[in-house]
């Protein structure tokens, strides 16, 4: 269980872990 004491710190990671996982999203499409 986790709490977000802070909202926009929570969002901004949340932001972050999902610009990565593009990028290694994009990455995996031009390896093929």
């Amino acid at each position: 269980r986790i709490f977000f004491p802070q909202p926009l710190q929570a969002a901004r990671e949340l932001r972050s872990v999902l610009v990565e996982m593009a990028k290694a999203g994009r990455a995996a499409e031009q390896e093929r």
